[in-house]
C-alpha cells in the first residue's frame, strides 16, 4: 500500500473559488513532473517513517472534513503550500484525538 498514493489521492486538486469557478490546486494525477516532485518531498519530510505518513493523511482527511462542514473548501491550500508550511500540523492533534474517542465509542458499543 503505497501511502503517498493514498495522500495524494485524498487531496483536492481543485476547490470552488468562492466566485461560481474553480482553483487548482494541483494535477490529478501522482505519476506526472509535479507529482513526482511532491513525492519527493513527501519521502524527504516523512523519511520514511510511516506513522507519519498515516497520521498526515489523517490529518488531511480531517482537514477536508472540517472544511466542508464550515463551507470554506475555497481557503484550502495549494498541496505545495500545504506541505512546505507543515500545515498538517494544525490538524493532526484533532484528528488524532478524534481516532482516539471513536475507538473508545467502538469498544463501548
Amino acid at each position: 500500500n503505497d501511502l503517498f498514493v493514498e495522500f495524494y489521492d485524498t487531496f483536492p486538486h481543485k476547490v470552488p473559488d468562492g466566485l461560481g469557478g474553480f482553483r487548482i490546486l494541483g494535477t490529478a494525477r501522482h505519476d506526472t513532473i509535479l507529482g513526482n516532485k511532491v513525492r519527493r518531498k513527501w519521502l524527504n519530510i516523512t523519511k520514511g517513517n510511516k506513522q507519519l505518513q498515516e497520521d498526515m493523511t489523517k490529518a488531511l482527511k480531517h482537514e477536508l472534513e472540517y472544511r466542508k462542514k464550515t463551507n470554506s473548501m475555497q481557503y484550502m491550500q495549494n498541496m505545495e503550500t500545504w506541505r512546505n508550511n507543515g500545515t498538517w500540523e494544525k490538524y493532526m492533534d484533532s484528528a488524532l484525538s478524534k481516532d482516539i474517542v471513536e475507538k473508545r465509542k467502538d469498544k463501548l458499543l
